[in-house]
């Protein structure tokens, strides 16, 4: 509102030099509106005073305006339709957020639609050909496909677009196959990974275990070669190793009868 009020103040002063500087200089009233396209309920207050920390204890010195409200969501596109103007052309493009408002979009009558578009300067019809490219794309419209799409706006040959329409749902659903087995196969990588993993860690546990064994039964033959007994073997083993004296009369027992086994 600002600067709809700057720009109409240096407008003036171009026509009028010093004009805006007298009294009686009055500025144009200006409407407020804010255009909403949510599916939920607008809780914004309203009044620009109640948008300031304690605008209430200051309504006298303060400027106060309600701002108009256009919540999308209460038209339908049959009201919308009744307007025959571009600007409910664009709320009901707008409007489009989901498949099923694609399907109703699609059930509009493309006769009146291209009559609201045949009667409208190329510049507006511009603007609504722009707007339908973003949503074609926001839906997943590859982008020439889009572009065509909107280029028949831009010649005024709307009844062509809406027999073009049917691609939205099919492209939709293309897109969502694709990223769906992109997923599946980004899932199927990770369980190959995890399983690769899994196998590299087995691996290294019997490695691990293969150089443990191979160090006790080294230790006993040390042991058994320095002459000593069965019993000191199994205490040194149990206090260099941490085993268990199950565990380390176990691996002395194995060794040590091996060794004797073998030399017999």
């Amino acid at each position: 509102m600002l600067l709809i009020w700057d720009a109409y103040e240096k407008e003036a002063e171009k026509l009028h030099k010093g004009i805006s500087k007298q009294a009686d200089f009055k500025y144009p009233p200006v409407l407020p509106i804010v255009y909403y396209e949510g599916k939920e309920e607008w809780t914004v207050p309203q009044n620009f005073a109640d948008r300031i920390t304690n605008g209430q204890d200051f309504l006298e010195y303060l400027p106060d305006f309600k701002y108009y409200l256009v919540p999308l969501k209460n038209y339908s596109n049959k009201e919308l339709m009744a307007k025959k103007d571009e600007i409910s052309l664009v709320l009901m493009i707008n409007k489009v957020q989901t498949k099923e408002d694609i399907e109703a979009f699609r059930m509009l009558p493309a006769k009146d639609i291209e009559a609201i578009v045949k009667d409208s300067p190329e510049h507006l019809v511009a603007i609504i050909a722009d707007i339908l490219l973003a949503f074609l794309l926001k839906v997943n419209v590859p982008v020439s496909e889009a572009e065509h799409l909107t280029d028949k706006v831009r010649e005024k040959k709307v009844a062509e677009l809406f027999e073009n329409m049917e691609k939205l749902d099919i492209q939709a659903e293309r897109r969502n196959t694709e990223e769906q087995r992109q997923r599946a196969e980004i899932a199927e990588q990770k369980a190959r990974m995890a399983e690769q993993k899994a196998e590299m860690a087995e691996q290294k546990a019997e490695m691990a275990e293969q150089k443990a064994e191979t160090t006790i039964s080294l230790l006993i033959e040390s042991y058994r070669i320095a002459g000593m007994s069965r019993d000191s073997a199994l205490k040194n083993l149990m206090e260099k190793l941490g085993l268990k004296e199950k565990d380390a009369r176990a691996k002395v027992t194995h060794y040590w009868d091996n060794h004797n086994a073998c030399n017999s």
